[in-house]
């Protein structure tokens, strides 16, 4: 898969500005504005697609903000408190990925589990991926159990 697929980023830097962050609570602390461009290559040749990511990083904690709904040239036309709201933690694509599938396969049993917890430990920091995820164990876990339990009575005549 991996000589069919591939990647190529390029990531560009703006100027420090001041943020509220909502992870470390620290105001006026200092966040670099960052943008990742992402392209989806097949054969590592010819472009698929491409994601653009728009980041801030809070130089007080170092955790990577994603900004909500305005892209890394227009953060600096707005206040700390306008940005601050924009802010949100980053959800890794992989994590959101487990926690979907958790939740659309739950009723495969020994492997779900593993993958609902692996989604919530990827999608921990954000609260309503932290949800999600708590429900896919919780619903995968069952699955199992029953299985488990209907491998241990349940027998062939």
């Amino acid at each position: 898969m991996h000589a069919i697929l591939g990647s190529h980023r390029k990531t560009f830097k703006g100027e420090p500005l001041p943020i509220d962050c909502p992870m470390c609570h620290e105001q006026g602390a200092w966040g670099i504005p960052r943008h990742l461009e992402e392209r989806l290559l097949l054969f590592h040749l010819i472009p698929l697609f491409t994601f653009n990511t728009d980041f801030i990083d809070c130089q007080t904690c170092g955790e990577a903000l994603t900004l909500r709904g305005c892209r890394m040239q227009d953060v600096y036309q707005l206040s700390p408190e306008e940005l601050s709201a924009r802010l949100q933690p980053y959800v890794s694509a992989v994590g959101r990925f487990c926690v979907i599938a958790s939740l659309a396969l739950f009723c495969c049993p020994f492997v779900m589990p593993i993958i609902a917890v692996i989604g919530f430990f990827l999608t921990r920091r954000h609260k309503t991926w932290r949800r999600l995820a708590i429900v896919g164990i919780c619903l995968s876990s069952v699955v199992t159990v029953i299985a488990i339990l209907s491998l241990i009575f349940v027998r062939n005549p």
